[in-house]
């Protein structure tokens, strides 16, 4: 029965991943999954990290986010800026300025419980300025413009917080809700090690939580990542200090668990930076960034009483030439492994031009990845990009093709959702001060037609804007920059409806 149940939930797992068949990341770099082999295309990504891809039930591509790679002493003390692409590799219509990092795991999408043709874009901003730390969420509606779709909603602040890179998503045990996991970096009052994580619930309802959990190691470093295995049941948190954590995951409630801390921090392998589960969920393959010269390819073995002592190194890379990156358990059912590469002298994002060779034209294949040692056959350089480069960053996409947890307390949807919460307008407004830039967004809205009024401190109209919507949905962006310093009032008004909000400026 076991046997049975393990064969038929790898038999809907790989009939449904689909909607990650499409990659798109690094410097124009694409992969299509829906043929054998794996074949190659050219994207419009311009990214070091982090990065998502979208694709229907039928695996063809619907949109693909990246966050651009200068580092954030290249920009002036701005935050890096996220961008969405449509299928045809363009800009989406209002799909720039959204709030994002250029890291390595702070983008993920998935579509709306409650409505098919509609996309949740949830961002971390975790190295920027407090203004504009911590997680986002912006909504896509794949009915406009002709089925290239709209960002009709944009930088919703959910939490305004010190986060640790890596957001992770998995299905409800429904089969049907979402939840989203990051971790708080550290205590912003007193900058003392914290181990809080942060869930969100995205159902039909929208977005419900945080619900914060305490379970782990404190830590304050914040390059990490957290990994869900395929089934949901497991998580792994690794960071660039060395701290290794395995959880077990209830899909139902939301519990995070600690089964074992594999090291702690600061450790021998140290720089833990990217990693995967194996198909089977009894192997973890954990990346290293160069430490001190050299960066390391480690599979461990999670059915091991002694996970640390499992460690079996299947790969040296001595520096420079390369330092280490992202790993993903694809579509085949293999496991992809990026490195950028580093000339020893230059911070070389982006890379020059003329610089195309094997380190940043080729990614690594672990083509068995179910096997012990050597006979997962891990083959790096092996995957030619077919001109295009990588960098760190793969396609931070969830596993879509899991459903309810059979015989489970929530195995079926029971009950109805909140009628109120659900269709009650609501009025979001975010200053990001770096940028001068008032985000204003409006969700379930029943009018056509609205009038937007500004209002400074001493009640003087200061800026109106009469406008057609297309609803359930309002969203605008203002440039403030040359506005004095105070708090402002927002009105939103239609016939018979008025919601008001407010925001200060620094």
């Amino acid at each position: 029965m076991k046997l049975f149940f393990l064969l038929l939930f790898h038999a809907s797992l790989a009939f449904a991943q689909h909607e990650n068949n499409i990659w798109c990341f690094g410097d124009s770099a694409g992969i299509n999954f829906n043929t054998s082999p794996p074949s190659t295309f050219i994207s419009a990504v311009k990214g070091r990290g982090s990065c998502v891809s979208v694709a229907d039930t039928a695996g063809n591509l619907l949109f693909y986010g990246q966050t651009f790679y200068y580092p954030l002493w290249m920009q002036g003390g701005h935050p890096d800026l996220t961008a969405v692409f449509n299928k045809n590799h363009q800009l989406m219509d209002n799909g720039d300025n959204i709030i994002g990092e250029g890291w390595y795991q702070e983008l993920t999408s998935f579509r709306d419980p409650g409505n098919d043709n509609r996309y949740y874009l949830f961002s971390l901003n975790v190295t920027g300025a407090g203004a504009h730390e911590g997680l986002y969420y912006s909504i896509i509606d794949m009915t406009l413009n002709n089925g290239l779709g709209k960002v009709v909603s944009k930088n919703n602040m959910l939490l305004n917080d010190f986060m640790a890179d890596g957001l992770a998503t998995v299905k409800h045990g429904n089969g049907r809700d979402w939840w989203i996991v990051c971790r708080k970096c550290f205590a912003l009052s007193t900058g003392l090690p914290v181990t809080d994580y942060y869930l969100f619930l995205i159902s039909p309802s929208g977005v419900s939580g945080p619900f914060i959990q305490v379970a782990g190691q404190p830590t304050v470093y914040n390059i990490a990542k957290l990994v869900f295995s395929p089934s949901g049941n497991k998580m792994i948190y690794f960071n660039a200090r060395g701290l290794f954590e395995y959880y077990s995951f209830d899909r139902c409630t939301g519990d995070i668990s600690l089964l074992q801390t594999v090291f702690p921090e600061i450790t021998s392998y140290k720089t833990f930076f990217g990693g995967a589960f194996s198909p089977d969920e009894t192997k973890f393959y954990l990346q290293t960034i160069a430490y001190p010269d050299t960066n390391y390819l480690v599979q461990f073995n999670l059915a091991a009483s002694n996970i640390a002592l499992s460690a079996d190194t299947l790969s040296m890379q001595i520096y420079p030439t390369q330092i280490g990156g992202d790993a993903r358990l694809a579509p085949d059912g293999k496991i992809y492994v990026s490195k950028p590469y580093y000339d020893g002298l230059n911070f070389i994002f982006p890379y020059p031009d003329t610089t195309y060779n094997i380190y940043n034209s080729y990614i690594g294949v672990v083509n068995y990845p179910d096997s012990l040692g050597a006979a997962c056959d891990y083959q790096p350089y092996s995957f030619f990009l077919g001109g295009a480069r990588t960098y760190s960053g793969l396609p931070n996409n969830p596993v879509f093709g899991l459903g309810p947890l059979v015989n489970s307390m929530c195995d079926t949807i029971t009950g109805m959702e909140n009628p109120t919460q659900a269709t009650l307008p609501l009025l979001n407004v975010f200053f990001e001060s770096s940028w001068g830039l008032l985000y204003v967004n409006a969700h379930n809205l029943k009018f056509n037609s609205c009038t937007l009024n500004i209002f400074d401190s001493y009640g003087r109209l200061i800026y109106t804007e009469k406008t057609s919507i297309q609803p359930p949905f309002y969203s605008t962006q203002i440039n403030c920059s040359t506005w004095s310093s105070g708090v402002y009032s927002v009105q939103l008004i239609s016939e018979n409806t008025k919601l008001t909000a407010r925001f200060a400026k620094p």
